[in-house]
């Protein structure tokens, strides 16, 4: 929101400029009166109660458009929290599907033809999970929704680059293998153990962990750090 503050500046000057000439008609029409009760009197009394009510109605308006930005900001924050649990629960469940396969131990027998089959639909999803994750990191990186944002962008990277590097990189390099017949010594070059047992826990969990106590922070108001 690099235009935030054009508004802001227009409405602080239109504020000045409105106050200025309130008080200084006041001030010349004062000079001018020769009672309390003459015309000029009145008109400075005038331009008073115009500064006064430009005042109070500009402090007002400010109040409310500030309202409604922290709102709308709150809202994108919701909406991106929300999109980084759903990505979270997607490489989740690509976890789940692999270790109900069996893959979180050594294999000792060759792929068969379903397990072959439901692994490469288990990586094409986990693959657009990943996707999914560079996606949100890019819109954390061009926005500033967060005041903590280099912390946010921190912690999404250490999430997608380990699903990019760790997993991906190695499907990449094996998966035109993983047919019906791949040898365990094909299926333990994937590296999926390792994303099961310990690398999901450590590099995607514990980071969506800190995530969510950033962002709750924010949308709690906490102070910036």
């Amino acid at each position: 929101m690099p235009t935030r503050r054009s508004p802001w500046l227009m409405m602080v000057t239109v504020l000045i400029a409105m106050t200025v000439i309130g008080l200084v008609a006041a001030f010349l029409f004062d000079q001018r009166s020769h009672s309390s009760d003459d015309i000029w009197a009145n008109l400075s009394k005038a331009g008073v109660t115009i500064a006064v009510i430009t005042v109070a109605g500009a402090m007002a308006n400010i109040g409310i458009k500030a309202l409604d930005e922290r709102r709308a900001r709150d809202l994108e924050r919701r909406r991106l929290f929300h999109d980084i649990v759903d990505a979270y629960n997607a490489a989740k469940a690509a976890r789940r599907g692999m270790s109900a396969l069996g893959f979180k131990e050594q294999r000792d027998v060759a792929l068969r033809a379903n397990e072959a089959g439901e692994l490469r639909s288990i990586m094409a999803k986990l693959n657009e999970t990943q996707l999914r994750f560079e996606a949100i990191k890019r819109e954390v990186e061009q926005s500033d929704l967060f005041r903590r944002r280099n912390d946010v962008l921190q912690q999404l990277r250490i999430i997608e680059d380990y699903i990019n590097k760790s997993v991906l990189d190695q499907w990449e390099k094996l998966g035109c293998k993983v047919w019906a017949g791949a040898t365990p010594e094909t299926v333990d070059g994937l590296n999926l153990r390792h994303f099961i047992v310990d690398g999901f826990q450590t590099h995607v969990s514990a980071p969506l962990k800190i995530l969510t106590q950033i962002i709750q922070g924010e949308l709690a108001g906490h102070r910036r750090r």
